[in-house]
């Protein structure tokens, strides 16, 4: 794990600054030949999914666009080199990084639907995203995996893929976009209407706590900054625990295991969808 760390903190700047870094092209070269490097020397299996002729093949793909790329599609680029490992322990941390539009989705079976959205698009709330821009949603799909690590759970896959669908220099890296800024979506309501609205992207790094949803907040979405939570559904007898992060596990844990001991539970469910 400590050789998988290494990676991650290459881009620690990234993840933390309120902006995209402003390099040359010497320089994001010199970025690239780094990173490919860590990722080769550093990963204890960098190659049990794709070849290394493979992955070198794609590292000179991306040297030789440098020169003509912007510098969010080089950080595109880069994400997607770290994704071709294929495992979710090897990734770009683009957190905080890129702008977004301000609605949170999940997947039901084939359809991305809206759970959660600033007010100002509250009427797209439950309802599937059809389209972004003139792209269908699942052709954005398709495209947007080069970025996710395939080889990962389907799960995770998804989990990943959702997220990136919201992030604006992906999907304009991707081409789902012709650029970054506002963006036109299709959505389809449970009755079957298709409505349009023109959805404006907000700053990286930007609040979520005014996002609304469409009735009391299901648990997943509840208390979104806690590493571990828990409560008791009487109703059920169930102690449903939320699992989001290792942060202070060990006094969380005890923490949980002395609340069941109180509560007469038949049932637990540990949550961890939104563990990375």
């Amino acid at each position: 794990m400590k050789k998988l760390f290494c990676i991650l903190l290459l881009v620690s700047n990234f993840a933390h600054g309120a902006s995209l870094p402003d390099l040359t092209a010497e320089q994001w070269q010199q970025d690239l030949e780094f990173f490919a490097n860590e990722i080769a020397t550093k990963h204890r299996n960098p190659f049990h999914f794709i070849t290394k002729a493979e992955f070198d093949q794609a590292v000179s793909k991306l040297r030789q666009r440098i020169p003509s790329m912007k510098d969010y599609e080089v950080v595109a680029g880069l994400q997607h080199l770290a994704a071709l490992i294929g495992d979710g322990h090897t990734f770009l941390d683009t957190a905080n990084l890129y702008a977004r539009f301000p609605l949170e989705t999940f997947w039901f079976g084939n359809d991305l639907r809206v759970i959660l959205a600033a007010p100002e698009y509250r009427q797209a709330l439950g309802s599937k995203i059809v389209s972004i821009g003139s792209v269908s949603i699942e052709e954005a799909q398709k495209q947007i995996q080069q970025f996710v690590p395939r080889a990962e759970n389907q799960w995770y896959v998804l989990n990943t893929s959702a997220q990136q669908l919201m992030s604006v220099e992906p999907l304009a890296a991707a081409g789902i976009l012709p650029g970054l800024g506002a963006a036109n979506f299709t959505f389809e309501n449970d009755a079957g209407h298709r409505f349009k609205l023109r959805i404006q992207p907000v700053p990286a790094g930007a609040s979520e706590s005014e996002r609304v949803a469409t009735e009391r907040v299901p648990l997943p979405y509840q208390r979104p900054k806690d590493a571990l939570w828990f409560t008791y559904l009487a109703d059920s007898k169930t102690i449903y625990v939320n699992f989001r992060s290792y942060q202070d596990l060990a006094t969380h844990s005890a923490r949980r295991w002395e609340f069941v001991d109180r509560h007469p539970a038949t049932r637990l469910i540990m949550d961890m969808r939104w563990n990375q």
